[in-house]
């Protein structure tokens, strides 16, 4: 922006004072295009941010639901496992083949790309607190996933480990009696920890799932969503028990 002295020389108060008037007036006209300019982008920007976590939060719902159902029946399957196994220990006899493992998943991973890219780039700041607390809410146990998802393959390994040195139990060929105290103890620990890692996986989308399904609704105070969560948490709970 470019600002012209008078071509001609000013003579008077009267003439100085105009001159300084539309200085004034053309450098008012030019912020207040550049500031209008400046918030409709952020406006723009706070639409695409909000509607790309709006999105994102519909998908989290629904794969957390059925993520949930998934890993409840997890839970309910080693349950069965382990009491077998234990009577096939304490009994000496075959251990029985496995329960069915619950059919395909039909969920995906839930994921939270647009909260993160906007996060990265710093265009959170464009949301209101209340938006940002809702959202980094969902966000948290997403995150929290990746460790539990590694401590739930380590136990599958063990298991797979000594399936892989006795046989698969219920098949003809297995050699389970030749298994230790110790190898029994440890397939054992190995059991357990995947139900309960399974178990807090599902407590996990159980919780997942109401704070998204509350934020697709529009619902912003923490105390409402809190209770949705915790709500949510005791009867994933009480139905695994």
């Amino acid at each position: 922006m470019e600002v012209h002295v008078p071509e001609e020389p000013v003579m008077t108060w009267r003439q100085f004072f105009i001159h300084m008037g539309i200085v004034v007036l053309g450098l008012l006209i030019a912020l207040s295009f550049e500031q209008s300019a400046e918030w409709l982008h952020r406006r723009h920007q706070r639409h695409e941010v909000r509607e790309g976590i709006q999105r994102d939060l519909e998908i989290i719902a629904t794969n957390a639901e059925g993520a949930q159902r998934y890993y409840e029946a997890m839970v309910m399957r080693d349950a069965r496992v382990i009491r077998q196994t234990q009577d096939a220990f304490l009994r000496h006899t075959a251990i029985p083949e496995l329960p069915a493992v619950p059919g395909v998943a039909d969920w995906d991973q839930p994921n939270d790309p647009s909260y993160q890219a906007a996060k990265a780039s710093g265009r959170l700041a464009l949301l209101s607190e209340d938006e940002i607390r809702v959202f980094s809410e969902v966000d948290g146990p997403i995150q929290n996933l990746t460790t539990a998802f590694n401590v739930l393959d380590e136990a599958g390994s063990s298991l797979n480990e000594f399936s892989a040195r006795f046989g698969m139990p219920g098949a003809t060929e297995n050699t389970w009696k030749d298994a230790t105290p110790d190898d029994v103890r440890r397939y054992m620990a190995a059991l357990a920890a995947q139900q309960n890692q399974a178990r807090s996986i599902a407590l996990n989308f159980a919780t997942i799932h109401a704070i998204a399904e509350q934020a697709v609704h529009g619902e912003r105070d923490l105390q409402t969503i809190y209770k949705a969560e915790n709500e949510a948490y005791l009867k994933a709970l009480q139905h695994m028990q």
